[in-house]
Protein backbone atom coordinates (compact mmCIF):
# COMPACT_ATOMS: atom_id res chain seq x y z
CA UNK A 1 0.00 0.00 0.00
CA UNK A 2 2.81 2.38 0.95
CA UNK A 3 4.57 1.74 -2.37
CA UNK A 4 1.33 2.49 -4.25
CA UNK A 5 0.87 5.79 -2.40
CA UNK A 6 4.45 6.85 -3.19
CA UNK A 7 3.95 5.89 -6.83
CA UNK A 8 0.72 7.91 -7.06
CA UNK A 9 2.40 10.90 -5.42
CA UNK A 10 5.26 10.82 -7.93
CA UNK A 11 2.81 10.39 -10.79
CA UNK A 12 0.76 13.38 -9.65
CA UNK A 13 3.82 15.63 -9.67
CA UNK A 14 4.93 14.35 -13.07
CA UNK A 15 1.49 14.86 -14.62
CA UNK A 16 1.04 18.32 -13.13
CA UNK A 17 4.43 19.32 -14.48
CA UNK A 18 3.92 18.13 -18.04
CA UNK A 19 2.87 21.60 -19.20
CA UNK A 20 6.33 22.91 -18.26
CA UNK A 21 5.39 23.94 -14.72
CA UNK A 22 4.14 22.21 -11.58
CA UNK A 23 3.26 25.28 -9.52
CA UNK A 24 2.45 28.90 -10.15
CA UNK A 25 0.85 32.09 -8.92
CA UNK A 26 -2.72 32.53 -10.10
CA UNK A 27 -5.70 34.81 -9.65
CA UNK A 28 -8.78 32.86 -8.65
CA UNK A 29 -12.13 34.51 -9.40
CA UNK A 30 -15.03 33.21 -7.31
CA UNK A 31 -18.73 33.06 -8.14
CA UNK A 32 -19.52 35.50 -5.32
CA UNK A 33 -17.57 38.25 -7.10
CA UNK A 34 -14.41 38.09 -4.98
CA UNK A 35 -10.91 37.26 -6.18
CA UNK A 36 -7.74 36.07 -4.48
CA UNK A 37 -4.14 35.40 -5.47
CA UNK A 38 -2.89 31.92 -4.68
CA UNK A 39 0.31 29.98 -5.14
CA UNK A 40 -1.33 26.89 -6.64
CA UNK A 41 0.15 23.40 -6.44
CA UNK A 42 -1.19 22.40 -9.84
CA UNK A 43 -3.71 23.01 -12.60
CA UNK A 44 -7.39 21.94 -12.63
CA UNK A 45 -7.79 18.47 -14.13
CA UNK A 46 -10.98 16.70 -15.07
CA UNK A 47 -11.09 14.12 -12.28
CA UNK A 48 -10.61 16.53 -9.37
CA UNK A 49 -13.18 18.82 -7.71
CA UNK A 50 -10.64 21.11 -6.01
CA UNK A 51 -7.15 22.57 -6.24
CA UNK A 52 -4.76 23.23 -3.39
CA UNK A 53 -2.83 26.43 -2.87
CA UNK A 54 -1.41 29.02 -0.52
CA UNK A 55 -3.26 32.32 -0.10
CA UNK A 56 -0.68 34.98 -1.06
CA UNK A 57 -2.18 37.54 1.36
CA UNK A 58 -2.41 35.32 4.46
CA UNK A 59 0.11 32.57 3.80
CA UNK A 60 -2.51 29.97 4.74
CA UNK A 61 -2.94 26.71 2.87
CA UNK A 62 -6.40 26.26 1.33
CA UNK A 63 -8.36 23.63 -0.56
CA UNK A 64 -10.31 25.55 -3.22
CA UNK A 65 -13.60 23.97 -4.29
CA UNK A 66 -13.83 24.38 -8.07
CA UNK A 67 -17.63 24.47 -7.95
CA UNK A 68 -17.32 27.89 -6.30
CA UNK A 69 -14.84 29.23 -8.86
CA UNK A 70 -15.61 31.16 -12.04
CA UNK A 71 -12.15 31.17 -13.59
CA UNK A 72 -8.45 30.76 -12.79
CA UNK A 73 -5.73 32.80 -14.51
CA UNK A 74 -2.12 31.72 -14.03
CA UNK A 75 0.21 34.70 -14.11
CA UNK A 76 3.03 34.60 -16.68
CA UNK A 77 6.59 33.80 -15.58
CA UNK A 78 9.84 32.67 -17.19
CA UNK A 79 8.37 29.23 -17.93
CA UNK A 80 4.82 29.95 -19.07
CA UNK A 81 2.58 32.58 -20.61
CA UNK A 82 -0.65 33.54 -18.91
CA UNK A 83 -3.04 30.56 -18.79
CA UNK A 84 -6.81 30.77 -18.47
CA UNK A 85 -8.86 27.90 -17.01
CA UNK A 86 -12.66 27.94 -17.00
CA UNK A 87 -15.52 25.43 -16.61
CA UNK A 88 -17.47 24.64 -19.78
CA UNK A 89 -20.44 22.40 -20.55
CA UNK A 90 -19.68 19.54 -22.94
CA UNK A 91 -21.98 17.35 -25.02
CA UNK A 92 -21.17 13.62 -24.73
CA UNK A 93 -24.34 12.06 -26.11
CA UNK A 94 -28.11 12.60 -26.23
CA UNK A 95 -28.49 11.58 -22.60
CA UNK A 96 -25.37 13.06 -21.07
CA UNK A 97 -23.67 16.40 -20.77
CA UNK A 98 -20.93 17.26 -18.29
CA UNK A 99 -19.10 20.29 -16.94
CA UNK A 100 -15.31 20.15 -17.21
CA UNK A 101 -12.48 22.51 -16.20
CA UNK A 102 -10.43 23.30 -19.29
CA UNK A 103 -7.61 25.50 -20.54
CA UNK A 104 -8.54 28.11 -23.14
CA UNK A 105 -6.32 27.60 -26.20
CA UNK A 106 -7.99 29.68 -28.90
CA UNK A 107 -10.84 32.17 -28.86
CA UNK A 108 -12.34 34.37 -31.56
CA UNK A 109 -15.80 35.71 -32.36
CA UNK A 110 -16.31 32.67 -34.61
CA UNK A 111 -14.94 29.68 -32.68
CA UNK A 112 -13.15 28.60 -29.51
CA UNK A 113 -10.92 25.63 -28.66
CA UNK A 114 -10.23 24.27 -25.16
CA UNK A 115 -8.08 21.52 -23.68
CA UNK A 116 -8.92 19.37 -20.65
CA UNK A 117 -6.49 17.20 -18.72
CA UNK A 118 -7.36 13.73 -17.47
CA UNK A 119 -5.32 11.12 -15.62
CA UNK A 120 -6.16 7.73 -17.13
CA UNK A 121 -6.45 5.02 -14.50
CA UNK A 122 -7.98 7.26 -11.83
CA UNK A 123 -11.70 7.40 -11.13
CA UNK A 124 -13.84 9.70 -9.03
CA UNK A 125 -16.69 8.62 -6.78
CA UNK A 126 -18.28 11.62 -5.12
CA UNK A 127 -15.38 13.71 -3.84
CA UNK A 128 -12.99 10.74 -3.67
CA UNK A 129 -10.43 10.02 -6.39
CA UNK A 130 -9.12 6.47 -6.40
CA UNK A 131 -6.87 4.19 -8.46
CA UNK A 132 -8.52 1.53 -10.62
CA UNK A 133 -6.76 -1.78 -10.03
CA UNK A 134 -5.13 -3.19 -13.16
CA UNK A 135 -5.23 0.12 -15.05
CA UNK A 136 -2.12 1.70 -16.54
CA UNK A 137 -1.81 5.29 -15.30
CA UNK A 138 -1.16 7.92 -17.92
CA UNK A 139 -2.03 11.36 -19.18
CA UNK A 140 -4.78 12.14 -21.67
CA UNK A 141 -5.63 15.52 -23.16
CA UNK A 142 -9.09 16.17 -24.55
CA UNK A 143 -9.65 18.96 -27.07
CA UNK A 144 -13.08 20.60 -27.17
CA UNK A 145 -14.55 22.96 -29.72
CA UNK A 146 -17.54 25.32 -29.76
CA UNK A 147 -19.08 28.07 -31.91
CA UNK A 148 -21.27 31.04 -30.82
CA UNK A 149 -24.53 29.39 -31.93
CA UNK A 150 -23.85 26.22 -29.89
CA UNK A 151 -24.90 25.81 -26.24
CA UNK A 152 -22.52 22.92 -25.55
CA UNK A 153 -18.92 22.26 -26.57
CA UNK A 154 -18.16 19.13 -28.58
CA UNK A 155 -15.38 16.61 -28.00
CA UNK A 156 -13.01 17.10 -30.92
CA UNK A 157 -10.11 14.70 -30.34
CA UNK A 158 -7.86 13.18 -27.70
CA UNK A 159 -4.09 12.78 -27.35
CA UNK A 160 -1.82 11.00 -24.89
CA UNK A 161 -0.18 14.21 -23.77
CA UNK A 162 1.60 15.01 -27.03
CA UNK A 163 0.29 16.49 -30.27
CA UNK A 164 1.40 14.38 -33.21
CA UNK A 165 0.22 13.22 -36.62
CA UNK A 166 2.26 10.03 -36.22
CA UNK A 167 -0.60 8.08 -34.67
CA UNK A 168 -2.48 4.88 -35.42
CA UNK A 169 -4.72 4.70 -38.49
CA UNK A 170 -7.70 4.16 -36.19
CA UNK A 171 -7.08 7.35 -34.21
CA UNK A 172 -6.32 9.38 -37.34
CA UNK A 173 -9.50 8.10 -38.95
CA UNK A 174 -11.47 9.09 -35.85
CA UNK A 175 -9.94 12.58 -35.88
CA UNK A 176 -10.92 13.05 -39.53
CA UNK A 177 -14.43 11.68 -38.87
CA UNK A 178 -14.99 14.03 -35.91
CA UNK A 179 -13.65 17.05 -37.79
CA UNK A 180 -15.66 16.22 -40.92
CA UNK A 181 -18.88 15.90 -38.89
CA UNK A 182 -18.31 19.08 -36.91
CA UNK A 183 -17.70 21.24 -39.98
CA UNK A 184 -20.60 19.70 -41.92
CA UNK A 185 -21.84 23.14 -42.95
CA UNK A 186 -18.50 23.98 -44.61
CA UNK A 187 -18.01 21.62 -47.57
CA UNK A 188 -14.82 23.39 -48.72
CA UNK A 189 -13.17 22.62 -45.39
CA UNK A 190 -14.67 19.13 -45.33
CA UNK A 191 -12.98 18.35 -48.63
CA UNK A 192 -9.58 19.39 -47.26
CA UNK A 193 -10.18 17.24 -44.17
CA UNK A 194 -11.19 14.27 -46.31
CA UNK A 195 -8.05 14.68 -48.43
CA UNK A 196 -5.92 14.24 -45.30
CA UNK A 197 -4.57 17.79 -45.17
CA UNK A 198 -4.95 18.00 -41.39
CA UNK A 199 -3.93 15.82 -38.47
CA UNK A 200 -4.25 16.49 -34.72
CA UNK A 201 -0.98 18.47 -34.74
CA UNK A 202 -2.48 20.73 -37.43
CA UNK A 203 -5.57 21.76 -35.50
CA UNK A 204 -4.55 25.43 -35.48
CA UNK A 205 -4.20 25.38 -39.29
CA UNK A 206 -7.65 23.86 -39.55
CA UNK A 207 -9.11 26.61 -37.34
CA UNK A 208 -7.26 29.21 -39.42
CA UNK A 209 -8.75 27.71 -42.60
CA UNK A 210 -12.21 27.89 -41.01
CA UNK A 211 -11.66 31.54 -40.05
CA UNK A 212 -10.57 32.36 -43.60
CA UNK A 213 -13.72 30.74 -45.02
CA UNK A 214 -15.87 32.71 -42.55
CA UNK A 215 -14.04 35.91 -43.57
CA UNK A 216 -14.62 35.21 -47.26
CA UNK A 217 -18.34 34.61 -46.65
CA UNK A 218 -18.69 37.84 -44.70
CA UNK A 219 -16.85 39.80 -47.39
CA UNK A 220 -19.08 38.27 -50.08
CA UNK A 221 -22.24 39.14 -48.10
CA UNK A 222 -21.01 42.74 -47.62
CA UNK A 223 -20.35 43.18 -51.36
CA UNK A 224 -23.83 41.83 -52.21
CA UNK A 225 -25.52 44.36 -49.94
CA UNK A 226 -23.66 47.41 -51.29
Amino acid sequence: MKRLLIFLLLLTYSLVGFRGFSQGTARVYFDNGTEKRFYLEGIPSQEYTEVEGIDIATGENEHIALEQVQRIIFEPNEEIDSLLFIPIKIYLNENKQVTRWVESLFFSENIAVFRGYYTKGLKRKGNTVYYTRGQVLGLEEYYYIIRPNEKLASVWFMTNGKLSNNISDRRLKKFKKQSFAYFKDFPILQKRIQNGEFGPADWRRMIQAYEEIIGSKEKSTTLQTI
